[in-house]
């Protein structure tokens, strides 16, 4: 017969774990309740307009050039480069653009460009240039599923590229609006260029997106708060893959030269759709 172990123990023990337990529980539920809870109309209205209003603001063309350094794991690696991205800015267009990923000094892992005909993948150690009408840097295997033209948008804080509707009605944009943690508002914008759910934090910044299935982003501004920018971003997909981008340095230089902009291979460099590579 199979002995049956029991552990006995004090009563202030057991009365101490079921309060601990019951904490637990209820701050799950207030969590969760809070998650479901429809934001204040005039909170929402008050900071969704500032919103606008400030990311109208920093639509004006600006060329950038970005210095930073990116983490990304997968399942089983992680890697640490350095990333150099720039482009002119438009605002018609941001495109073209150009961002190189480097193991190390003078080491280019890839040079990538994305312009109006498509994305441009060039990796030395294939000797090839890797082409597709469309694509985001996940094409490269990089957990960032983001478009460069995305991705500029959101290091130089054009953020209604990104998060506000062509044609947004604005009590629909209240109307969605439920209440989320230390005064934030999360906004459900099925309909923008990046769809999804975006946080507004008291200041009207986004600081969370999600595409409300696997993929997550949060963002973290510099400490000075006169600047708007982002100082890291995280991203993290449902089956553990992510990445962390910290910005280094970016500044406004002045425009870009087509050939700055070009994407300069050796000869004898072949070419090969995308999905040769993948």
């Amino acid at each position: 017969m199979r002995a049956s172990l029991r552990f006995f123990l004090p009563h202030a023990v057991r009365c101490g774990a079921l309060a601990l337990m019951l904490v637990f529980l209820g701050a799950c539920a207030r969590s969760t309740d809070t998650l479901r809870t429809p934001a204040d109309p005039v909170v929402a209205q008050t900071l969704w307009s500032r919103f606008t209003h400030s990311a109208q603001r920093a639509q004006k063309a600006d060329p950038f050039r970005l210095n930073a350094t990116l983490y990304y794991s997968g399942k089983e690696d992680s890697q640490r480069v350095t990333v150099y991205f720039w482009g002119n800015g438009e605002n018609e267009s941001p495109l073209p653009l150009r961002l190189d990923i480097l193991m190390g000094p003078g080491s280019v892992m890839a040079a990538i460009r994305e312009d109006s005909g498509g994305l441009s993948i060039y990796v030395p150690r294939d000797k090839t240039v890797y082409q597709a009408d469309e694509g985001n840097l996940l094409a490269f295997d990089l957990p960032v599923p983001f478009s460069l033209a995305d991705l500029s948008a959101l290091v130089t804080g054009k953020f209604a590229d990104l998060f506000a509707p062509p044609e947004a009605d604005a009590e629909d944009v209240i109307r969605s609006a439920m209440q989320g943690d230390n005064g934030a508002v999360v906004y459900h914008l099925p309909e923008a260029p990046l769809p999804g759910r975006v946080t507004l934090d008291e200041n009207a910044l986004p600081v969370a997106w999600s595409d409300g299935e696997n993929w997550t982003l949060t963002i973290e501004y510099w400490p000075d708060s006169t600047r708007t920018t982002p100082r890291k971003l995280y991203i993290k997909h449902a089956e553990g893959r992510e990445a962390t981008l910290i910005v280094r340095e970016l500044d406004h230089p002045k425009p870009f030269t087509v050939k700055q902009l070009d994407l300069t291979v050796p000869q004898g460099t072949r070419l090969a759709p995308l999905e040769v590579r993948q």
